[in-house]
């Protein structure tokens, strides 16, 4: 939804863009906190917030995993302990698991780079649903 009256964003602009998506946002927000320059460039902004919000989903979704594992591994460590059988299915649903976590998280780790990349290229990086959040937490 960017504005087509608007030119491509200078080179500084961009490369503070795609750092951003490097950072999951901190090196956006270092920039505000000392320049202030560009923080009130809509394209900027677009993308500080949107790595801001890879970057939770990522650490949230880290932190899930963990919490996932491990109660699987209690919970195989006992029924391993009773019944046998039922802990190679356990083992089963806990390869299951862990496979679907490596695909979302190479999917976060791709939307970061799809971020970076178009920001490089001064083009809004649009992914479906979060780029609708972000414009309307930015009020386009």
């Amino acid at each position: 939804m960017r504005d087509s009256k608007q030119g491509k964003p200078e080179l500084l602009e961009r490369a503070l863009a795609a750092g951003c998506y490097l950072s999951c946002g901190f090196i956006g927000l270092i920039y505000i906190l000392f320049s202030g320059r560009h923080s009130n460039s809509p394209f900027f902004r677009f993308h500080f917030l949107q790595s801001i919000i890879i970057g939770i989903f990522t650490y949230l979704l880290g932190w899930a995993e963990t919490i996932i594992k491990d109660t699987l591994i209690g919970i195989s460590g006992l029924i391993f302990s009773v019944l046998a059988p039922a802990a190679d299915i356990l083992a089963l649903i806990n390869n299951g698991i862990g496979l679907l976590w490596f695909l979302i998280t190479k999917l976060a780790f791709l939307l970061l780079v799809y971020g970076f990349v178009l920001a490089l290229l001064g083009k809004y990086a649009e992914i479906p649903g979060l780029s609708r959040l972000v414009y309307k937490q930015l009020r386009y």
